[in-house]
């Protein structure tokens, strides 16, 4: 999965997310919608983006309810491998900052009680 992000822009990413929360939410994105997300990029830069996440294998093009007019854009199951791995760091880090901190302060006490 690291091979898949390795070379993908912070843009990439940041539309990725996008794509994975509206999918989360049960609400996936057409390209009509992902188009005009003019605060992300310029129509033409998310155009480079989609093609780009898809050839990557992150986001799939699919039809929904029989409706072959409108396509949406969902994350593939790599894409959602990427964000559990990503879930799964956050939690160590957190827990490892958490430790730290104990740390800290028990080196503190001990400093105070010298």
């Amino acid at each position: 999965m690291d091979l898949l992000l390795s070379h993908a822009s912070s843009g990439c990413v940041q539309l990725l997310n996008a794509i994975a929360v509206a999918d989360l939410q049960g609400c996936p994105l057409t390209i009509s919608q992902i188009m005009a997300m003019t605060y992300l990029a310029s129509p033409g830069t998310i155009h480079r983006r989609v093609e780009s996440l898809r050839q990557k294998g992150l986001i799939d093009l699919i039809y929904k309810d029989g409706n072959r007019r409108t396509k949406y854009i969902v994350p593939t199951p790599a894409a959602n491998a990427y964000f559990e791995q990503m879930g799964e760091l956050l939690i160590k880090t957190v827990s490892k900052m958490g430790e730290q901190h104990e740390v800290r302060q028990d080196m503190r006490e001990l400093a105070c009680a010298a």
